[in-house]
């Protein structure tokens, strides 16, 4: 595989507490290493080998910043295509929108920090033919760092809020989610 990526970012501060970027990006992959079925030589008949060229480009929003209460918060949102090259079609597994959502802040009276992040995952296709509908998945955490031995430990609820979704299978799965 060889892989060639070029980005350009602007960042600015807004405000004394609030922080804007924009990026494009443009990466090439060229002789992907990719998986395929069929081989007579392999106990399950999967190999891999070189492929196609994929071709992937977008842009990022992000803003970033401290609220009252020393609450951080920071909102971001990718667009985004890519696609092989030699058939201009989208790449299984691969989303055109990314959300994400982070805001975390100190408890009161204590060394600990609570933490909400989320994401939404759009719309993402299928390897062999169909789409997995787009997720909302939130995580809650709690988590303390000992200033003076350098120890710290934490609790995450993964999946806060039950969100059903799933994930495109690859080639050598049965199920295609």
């Amino acid at each position: 595989e060889r892989l060639e990526t070029y980005e350009l970012a602007l960042e600015h501060r807004l405000t004394p507490r609030l922080q804007g970027s924009v990026s494009l990006f443009r990466n090439h992959v060229s002789e992907l290493i990719v998986q395929q079925s069929g081989s007579d030589e392999t106990i399950d008949g999967l190999y891999y080998r070189n492929g196609d060229g994929v071709l992937a480009k977008g842009v990022e929003l992000e803003l970033q910043g401290e609220l009252p209460g020393r609450v951080r918060a920071r909102i971001s949102q990718v667009f985004q295509s890519a696609s092989l090259e030699s058939y201009d079609q989208r790449i299984s597994n691969s989303p055109r929108l990314l959300s994400a959502l982070v805001l975390d802040a100190p408890v009161p009276g204590t060394d600990a920090v609570v933490a909400f992040n989320a994401t939404h995952v759009g719309q993402r296709r299928r390897v062999l033919n169909g789409e997995v509908e787009g997720a909302f998945v939130a995580n809650l955490s709690i988590s303390r760092r000992d200033q003076e031995r350098g120890l710290g430990g934490g609790v995450t609820a993964y999946n806060t809020f039950n969100a059903a979704y799933a994930h495109p299978g690859s080639v050598e799965h049965r199920q295609g989610t």
